[in-house]
């Protein structure tokens, strides 16, 4: 194995990786110091800063909708051979799939939590990613069976090729798309005006569109002329392994969105491929507090057929919340492995199962895709586990070693890159949690911890609001237990805002006793009875809100910055 990773057999001691607890400092000590803040290396240039920023941020996805309709361009015959393929259940799939409206808007602050460096979603209790197994579990797409072989060079396929696959039309058309791809519209027009009369070059033609445009679809219109001959044999197409491909197109531009090379820019665009929506499904199966309340049908395989069902769904929550929704999430709310019941019925959940309590590298695509299983352990086996470093490829080099591309995709069983008896929690204090916005970080000099700008407001016993902020030092001292040198901010931070929340309670009660009438939207009780009635005043305020998107479960925050 090359250098960028640790030998798949528990080689630490031959590169001098000795064990450490957790805690301040490394995790492991060795050639190069690996600190759990090297995962958010570059904070600058991640997208969660621009968002943190307020800065013009907008999502762009791919993975076009028009499947359906190109198949009712085909003729008797070639609806036909489309159906009689094995892969054809998918088909169905991804047409539920893609009638579901997607959210754009939650799709922007959903990514903030995504990290390249391992890819996973860096969550306040822990990480998390989608799985080989999640994604065989809302696709239907298998990651058993024949490897495909995507020729991303050597020749381009001549004309005679391209007419004997897919028809004159197309065929004599090849040179031209040399340099920049066949476009997905030039497919669709070629069916829908009955350029080619034989039923099986049709159906060559359909499902050329339909996987380049979907599972298969990059950050532009075309597809590389040369992955044509992949359409060869309709009737077997499902036997391929096009999880492989499916997962690498999604994971991979995930990753490659996230960073902005220029923060400075007025602009940036979050550019995702491979059908964006499995990401919003993902979402609404492992955190069930940001899906809707309705509109999905009973659990079912393939589980994205069972959100697209209709055209629309209803509401979600608005996208300024998700952030928040997610940063004072209830642990006990996440479920971690949803499709238990599915491994005990399909093969292929079964196998993608097995998959993903390993490291690998899929590499079938141009730009390889690592797959870290050591750190989402939780979601396959139901165990914390405190992961030893990612690969050195995913916080510097990124470059991937020959021999890593060897045994990609024999991988490295996650129980091998795990830290016996380190403590989960630790490691999240000490690796995953982003410093809020404004929060600057401890120092360990001053034997405590430094506090950001911020301020609290509340109403007073006469009306007037009250606005208090913490001295101009910002320091706050207290004695610390006995071995603890420093507390983290945001832990300062969330100690201080359970305080506040305490007192401004208090003085608001204190508030409601005191007045006069009870009706008064002077006082704290008046408007929240007032809010609580919403604007029409017919009992449509925070009880329906709180209905419709369920209570939070840690309350308001009440700590602002300033």
């Amino acid at each position: 194995m090359s250098d960028e990773s640790l030998s798949p057999h528990g080689g630490h001691e031959v590169r001098g990786m000795t064990r450490q607890s957790t805690g301040p400092g490394p995790l492991w000590v060795g050639p190069e110091l690996y600190y759990g803040r090297d995962l958010h290396y570059d904070l600058e240039h991640h997208v969660t800063s621009r968002l943190h920023a307020k800065r013009e941020t907008t999502v762009r996805g791919y993975g076009v909708a028009t499947s359906e309709a190109v198949f009712s361009y085909l003729s008797s015959d070639a609806q036909a051979l489309v159906r009689a393929s094995s892969l054809f259940p998918v088909v169905e799939t991804f047409w539920e799939i893609l009638r579901l409206n997607i959210s754009l808007s939650f799709l922007r602050s959903f990514m903030r939590w995504w990290w390249d460096t391992t890819n996973t979603f860096h969550f306040p209790w822990g990480e998390m990613t989608i799985t080989p197994e999640d994604y065989t579990a809302l696709t239907g797409l298998t990651f058993t069976g024949n490897p495909v072989r995507l020729r991303s060079d050597g020749p381009s396929p001549t004309v005679a090729e391209g007419t004997r696959l897919l028809g004159s039309w197309m065929g004599s058309r090849l040179p031209s798309y040399q340099p920049r791809g066949i476009p997905f519209a030039d497919l669709m027009w070629a069916l829908e005006h009955g350029v080619e009369e034989s039923p099986l070059r049709q159906a060559r033609l359909f499902y050329l569109h339909f996987i380049t445009s979907t599972f298969l679809s990059g950050p532009t219109d075309t597809f590389d002329p040369r992955w044509i001959g992949m359409v060869e044999d309709v009737s077997t197409l499902g036997d391929y392994r096009w999880g492989d491909l499916g997962y690498a197109t999604l994971v991979g531009q995930m990753s490659l969105s996230v960073r902005d090379s220029d923060p400075s820019r007025r602009h940036f665009v979050i550019t995702l491929a491979g059908v964006p929506r499995l990401i919003e499904l993902w979402a609404f199966e492992h955190l069930p507090w940001l899906a809707p309340r309705k509109g999905q049908r009973p659990l079912e395989f393939p589980a994205g057929r069972r959100w697209g069902w209709k055209k629309k769904l209803t509401v979600r929550p608005p996208p300024d919340t998700v952030w928040d929704l997610i940063r004072d999430g209830n642990p006990e709310h996440v479920v971690w492995t949803p499709w238990l019941s599915f491994r005990g019925t399909h093969a292929s959940v079964r196998d993608s199962y097995a998959l993903s309590q390993m490291r690998i590298l899929f590499v079938d695509r141009r730009d390889p895709v690592w797959y870290l299983g050591e750190r989402v352990r939780m979601q396959t086996v139901g165990v914390f586990s405190v992961p030893r470093p990612p690969p050195a490829t995913m916080l510097s080099t990124r470059s991937i070693g020959e021999s890593w591309r060897v045994h990609s995709r024999t991988g490295v069983p996650a129980t091998e890159l795990v830290i016996e008896g380190a403590r989960y929690y630790q490691f999240i204090q000490d690796s995953l949690h982003l410093p809020e916005p404004g929060a600057e970080g401890h120092d360990p000099s001053l034997g405590g911890w430094v506090l950001p700008d911020a301020r609290i407001s509340y109403t007073g016993e006469s009306g007037s609001e009250i606005v208090e902020t913490f001295p101009e030092d910002r320091v706050f001292h207290a004695p610390l237990p006995e071995g603890v040198e420093a507390v983290p901010a945001r832990t300062a931070n969330a100690m201080v805002g359970v305080i506040n929340q305490l007192k401004s309670a208090l003085v608001r009660a204190r508030s409601a006793l005191s007045c006069r009438s009870p009706h008064s939207t002077r006082t704290a009780a008046g408007r929240a009875a007032a809010d609580d009635a919403g604007p029409s005043g017919r009992g449509h305020g925070v009880r329906e809100r709180e209905r419709e998107y369920g209570t939070r479960p840690y309350g308001i925050a009440v700590l602002t910055r300033g």
